[in-house]
């Protein structure tokens, strides 16, 4: 109660202060100071909150499913019939060429300044 009481600072009146003794804002303002308020809120809480679902305590209610996605549509044996040709090689080592040309280039820009 002591931390929520130094919540009244700010434009809006919710910004908190760090002397939690002197029951009202002493004046610090920031985000450490509202985290500060916000995790002794936090740990008071924890009591109230729900326990870990977990499969090996038997709390938890889902299950898995080793074949999920076995029954796809897709039929893999189509995948392995894809033909690399003479194109597809000349294409990969061209964009692989433009791309390490792209980082030499850029690496450079940055070293040098230019």
């Amino acid at each position: 109660m002591a931390a929520v009481k130094t919540c009244t600072a700010g434009s809006t009146g919710t910004q908190c202060g760090l002397k939690w003794t002197t029951g009202a804002n002493d004046g610090s303002l920031g985000v450490g100071e509202q985290m500060a308020v916000l995790e002794a809120i936090q740990s008071n809480l924890v009591d109230q909150a729900p326990g870990w679902k977990s499969d090996v305590k038997g709390t938890g209610t889902s299950s898995g499913d080793a074949n999920a996605g076995s029954d796809s549509k897709t039929d893999s044996s189509q995948l392995a019939q894809i033909v690399i040709t003479t194109g597809d090689r000349v294409g990969a080592g061209i964009l692989t060429a433009l791309v390490i040309c792209g980082v030499i280039g850029g690496s450079a820009t940055m070293i040098l300044g230019v």
